[in-house]
């Protein structure tokens, strides 16, 4: 027994002085940096910021901070130098250097997005090769197939196929678990593609074929957002399309995109077209939704899609529950809060309105607060005159607030002060402690 406890002992020893040469290492690196960004020329600056880089990018992950402190001190340092194509030769030796992976990817990013801001031809192309290399790796992680997607999707000068190419490539090199959470970035690389061919080819045949690609798409995901882009295609123009697409979603048992379904339930509601339709898919997305945030907006398209399809008093009760979900004090200037309102008024509840409104005036901080003129109309719609506002208000202040208990505590004059004594004050209270 003994002698087991004197190994284990060791063991713990023995890690101890790894972690202290870790901490020292990390220590005298520090120092070492500090001295390279002491350099006063930018380009002995730039090439001892480089090296430091190279030489650590396979080291432990205590350095990455300080690699990427490097990178940009090796970057920024060669740009006032040399100017910008300085600043793409460090990127390219920092590409072509051995690294971890992250880190390696991570530099592909950073370079990739410098390429593209400048909107070079050259430049694009590089970008492309790059994304080329991303398409043929075997190690890489999702966030570079992510980021990339929106990067080039957002460029006029790139290669939209190329986009989808990324983003199918990270969506099928993605865990089980996190597929779903790739509808969003596969959007963005669809959107993209049959934006461009739209504009080039015609709405018709970017119809055609994104049809075609959805009716041949073996992925219930891939399938949804061809289709959801379909709608966004369509509806201005042919919204029998649109709409066919969109109930195509519907029907669709296997897409479980809560954002698509929701945007295309959001966006019927707000044109007032086939509210059964985004009832039904907000509805789905209802059981998607990954937060409370997320669920107070699916619970606002529910209740609006359902007040234009005419039922002003279901409609209240979702909206009421959107609004509990928020995180927030409930304002005016949100569009979940101005959809209750007008559901209220128009459903002939106008007492509900009113209390409302009081609430909102009561815990706002704006005296030109739009709530409180629409209140006084109201009122005044209702009473004849606005007279009760200000005690209205006053009952709304702390209503659903949970008083603090009493407590006496002392002050730094060593005097004892309670709760009771501070009534009417704002007091701000912190809990601090030593660990």
């Amino acid at each position: 027994m003994r002698q087991k406890l004197m190994i284990v002992l060791a063991i713990v020893a023995l890690l101890g002085v790894i972690a202290g040469c870790s901490e020292q290492r990390l220590a005298a690196l520090e120092r070492q940096f500090e001295g390279i960004t002491a350099i006063e020329d930018p380009a002995e600056r730039s090439a001892a910021a480089l090296a430091f880089a190279v030489e650590n990018a396979t080291g432990p992950e205590e350095l990455e901070d300080l690699i990427d402190r490097a990178v940009d001190t090796a970057v920024a340092s060669a740009e006032e130098a040399g100017g910008s194509e300085a600043g793409f030769e460090v990127w390219e030796a920092l590409y072509a250097a051995e690294a971890t992976p992250d880190r390696h990817y991570s530099v592909m990013i950073r370079y990739d997005h410098a390429l593209l801001e400048t909107g070079e031809p050259d430049r694009i192309a590089r970008a492309e090769e790059l994304a080329h290399d991303l398409l043929v790796a075997d190690d890489a992680p999702e966030t570079p197939y992510v980021l990339m997607t929106y990067f080039h999707s957002s460029s006029d000068l790139t290669d939209k196929e190329l986009v989808v190419d990324v983003a199918s490539a990270g969506y099928a090199n993605a865990r089980p678990e996190d597929a779903d959470g790739w509808a969003p970035v596969l959007d963005r690389a669809y959107g993209a593609y049959i934006g461009e061919m739209s504009a080039t080819d015609g709405l018709d045949v970017a119809l055609e074929n994104t049809q075609a690609l959805a009716a041949g798409a073996d992925d219930a995901l891939v399938a949804g957002v061809l289709r959801a882009n379909i709608y966004r295609l369509a509806i201005e123009d042919s919204p029998g399309t649109a709409l066919a697409a969109a109930s195509a979603i519907a029907a669709s048992e296997d897409f479980d995109s809560w954002q698509i379904l929701n945007d295309l339930a959001y966006d019927m509601a707000d044109r007032d077209i086939a509210p059964d339709l985004a009832i039904e898919l907000a509805g789905r997305a209802i059981a998607l939704a990954p937060s409370r945030y997320d669920s107070a907006m699916v619970f606002d398209t529910v209740g609006w899609a359902t007040f234009r399809a005419g039922d002003s008093d279901k409609a209240a009760d979702y909206l009421e529950q959107a609004v509990s979900l928020l995180e927030e004090t409930p304002s005016f200037d949100n569009v979940l809060v101005q959809h209750l309102v007008e559901v209220y008024r128009s459903g002939g509840m106008d007492d509900r309105a009113i209390d409302f409104l009081a609430v909102i005036v009561a815990r706002s901080v704006d005296t030109d607060d739009p709530a409180r003129a629409l209140l006084a109309r109201m009122l005044t719609t209702r009473d004849g005159s606005a007279a009760a506002l200000d005690d209205l208000v006053a009952e709304r202040r702390y209503e659903g607030v949970i008083a603090a208990p009493a407590f006496a505590l002392p002050n730094r004059a060593g005097e004892t002060v309670t709760l009771a004594d501070l009534k009417g004050d704002v007091l701000l209270v912190a809990f601090w402690g030593y660990t």
